[in-house]
C-alpha cells in the first residue's frame, strides 16, 4: 500500500481524514446551568388540601354535613326539618371514601344508614371555592353551594 500524497479520504480509497484541536492545559469552566423552574404544584393535590374539613349545606327539606378527612375518608349526616320525611325516616349516615380528580370531588359510600346508597359513586364538579365556601355543580348542572364549618 503506498503512502497517501494528499490530505483526502476518496470513496472506496480505505482512507479518512481526522482533524484534532489541542485544548489549553486549563479549560474554562462551563457557566453554571440555568436555574429550573418549580414544577407547577399538582391541581388535584390543591384541591384535596382546600377540601379537607367539614361543610355544610341546607335547603327546605334537609340539613346536610360532609367531613372530608386527609386520609382520603368520609362521613356526612343529613338530618331532615319537617314534614313527611322528619316523620317517617331517620336521619342518614354515610360513610367512604373520596378524592379530588380534574377538579371534581368523586366520593364512594362504603357504609350507610340508607342501603340504596351503599356502592355508589357521587362526582361533584368544583366551580369555585375559597376558604369559607365552596360551589359545586351535580351531572345534571344543578349548582349547591356549601359554607366551611370548620
Amino acid at each position: 500500500m503506498d503512502r497517501p500524497t494528499d490530505f483526502s479520504s476518496p470513496v472506496g480509497s480505505n482512507r479518512f481524514v481526522m482533524t484534532l484541536h489541542r485544548t489549553p492545559a486549563e479549560a474554562p469552566a462551563l457557566p453554571p446551568p440555568p436555574p429550573q423552574p418549580k414544577p407547577a404544584p399538582d391541581a388535584d393535590a390543591v384541591l384535596t388540601a382546600q377540601l379537607v374539613g367539614t361543610w355544610g349545606y341546607q335547603d327546605d327539606d334537609k340539613v346536610s354535613y360532609t367531613t372530608l378527612n386527609p386520609d382520603g375518608t368520609f362521613s356526612s349526616t343529613i338530618t331532615w326539618k319537617k314534614g313527611f320525611r322528619r316523620v317517617f325516616h331517620s336521619d342518614v349516615r354515610n360513610s367512604g371514601t373520596w378524592k379530588a380528580e380534574n377538579n371534581a370531588l368523586v366520593s364512594k359510600v362504603t357504609a350507610s344508614t340508607d342501603k340504596a346508597t351503599i356502592g355508589q359513586i357521587f362526582t361533584l364538579r368544583v366551580v369555585s371555592i375559597d376558604s369559607r365556601e365552596v360551589v359545586f355543580a351535580d351531572p345534571a348542572g344543578k349548582l349547591q353551594r356549601e359554607w366551611k364549618v370548620r
